[in-house]
């Protein structure tokens, strides 16, 4: 009986065929994803590069042009300049650019939503999208491979270092009479919201003064007197006049900070506060001639704490005074837009020396505290009034973004404040107010700490 035998020949070829096609396939995607992945690999490093590249051409490092606003129009040419020079991007590229969840401020010159800010006048974040560019396959079209959408995105994440926009800042949208006054400025930069105006024996400016760093480095910082309006009067007495008008309006630079304090919570109402250390005050009136000499802590004030006449000099270091709004003689919040709650008044013969808590003297007052000497509930309307007739001095900050600094008549010193000073509004009247501020940053709040780096 015979036997068939099947010849597999002809399988063996076709399925050889159909092998070598599909390790050829294989090998073709290998190299075309290979290609991409190298591809992709420079788009994220020209994204990087170029969002740290914005980042470092935000701001100026050097005086006098230290805290001027951000320079959008540098960060987007030093982004556009980078991702030209390493990945060959055009302005085509970047006029094509779609970003459809870009950071919340655009900068009108970008041409572009791939380039973005955190926020307009002083970003502290910028996102760069590289745009997406199509890589063909070189041996993946013979299997229906076209290729991929090659992109990438870097976030930067930068702070000046702690350094403040301004060591006095007004924040008021209104006219400010600097009349026959004397306002000078040191470490830091002098800002108007609103208008200035100026007379002829009166004087306001700024000079650059060493800031010292977390670190203990010191850099040469200020020298700047902006306002958001415009200089009335004798503007030749506003930073010998070149004091810069039409200027970006500031924020509050210390808007972040929580108030009240906790601390607050743990006071008992108390009655002098020359005597009986911190706590919660209904008001405090003396034209007693004794010194007031306060303890370290938190003094909690509803109602004014007032010393005129023949009072003798009022000794606070180690002292935060928090000015706020009462039910009864209850410490509340103050009420929006504005109300007018309890007052420094101090306009007697013996002068003040008034001395925030740090770390360094007063470890023991609750850290919240450290750098605050005078602070106002953020809506309280009430005055600063400064003008006791003695040598007189403030290290630490002043704080009350509703309150106007009061310095009239032979009010104020030429003993310099150590202070950062944040109200709505400044009142120099009459001929001799002076106000000598020496921005000393150990001795203040500060409104951040540096740093800078990617974010994503």
């Amino acid at each position: 009986m015979r036997r068939l035998v099947r010849d597999d020949r002809g399988a063996v070829a076709v399925l050889t065929a159909v092998m070598a096609v599909l390790l050829f396939g294989l090998a073709a995607l290998v190299v075309d994803l290979g290609i991409a992945r190298d591809n992709r690999r420079q788009a994220q490093n020209t994204a990087d590069a170029a969002a740290l590249a914005a980042a470092n051409a935000l701001y100026a490092t050097r005086a006098p042009n230290l805290n001027q606003p951000g320079d959008f129009q540098a960060a987007v040419d030093a982004a556009k300049e980078y991702a030209a020079k390493n990945y060959g991007t055009t302005e085509a590229e970047w006029a094509g650019c779609d970003n459809d969840k870009p950071l919340a401020y655009q900068y009108p010159g970008t041409g572009t939503s791939c380039i973005s800010f955190d926020k307009f006048l002083y970003p502290k974040q910028v996102l760069v999208v590289v745009p997406l560019r199509k890589q063909p396959s070189m041996f993946g079209g013979v299997f229906g491979y076209t290729g991929v959408s090659i992109g990438a995105l870097a976030q930067a994440r930068l702070d000046p270092g702690g350094k403040n926009i301004c060591s006095f800042c007004v924040l008021g949208d209104t006219t400010h009479t600097i009349q026959n006054g004397n306002l000078t400025v040191s470490g830091g930069n002098l800002w108007f919201n609103g208008d200035v105006d100026i007379k002829e024996n009166g004087y306001a400016g700024s000079t650059a003064g060493y800031v010292t760093g977390d670190d203990g480095t010191q850099v040469l910082d200020g020298g700047n007197a902006y306002v958001s309006g415009s200089i009335s009067g004798d503007g030749t007495k506003f930073q010998g006049g070149k004091g810069k008008a039409g200027q970006p309006k500031i924020v509050d630079p210390l808007a972040s900070y929580v108030l009240p304090f906790a601390t607050q919570s743990t006071l008992t109402s108390k009655v002098n506060p020359c005597a009986d250390g911190p706590g919660i005050y209904d008001g405090y009136k003396s034209t007693n001639s004794s010194p007031c000499v306060m303890q370290p802590g938190l003094y909690v004030f509803t109602d004014d704490f007032e010393l005129s006449g023949n009072a003798g000099q009022l000794q606070a270091k180690g002292v935060t005074f928090y000015f706020t709004c009462k039910t009864g003689t209850a410490p509340r919040p103050c009420s929006s837009p504005g109300e007018t709650g309890g007052g420094i008044k101090i306009s007697g013969n013996g002068g003040y020396v008034l001395e925030a808590p740090r770390k360094a003297t007063y470890p023991t007052v609750p850290e919240e505290l450290y750098g605050w000497s005078l602070v106002y509930d953020r809506y309280n309307t009430a005055s600063m009034l400064l003008v006791g007739n003695g040598d007189s001095t403030v290290s630490g900050t002043i704080y009350g973004t509703n309150a106007a600094l009061d310095l009239r008549g032979n009010g104020g010193t030429d003993v310099p404040f150590a202070s950062l000073i944040v109200v709505n509004s400044v009142n120099f009247s009459g001929n001799n107010a002076t106000l000598n501020v020496a921005f000393d940053s150990t001795k203040n709040v500060k409104p951040s700490e540096g740093a800078r780096g990617l974010v994503r």
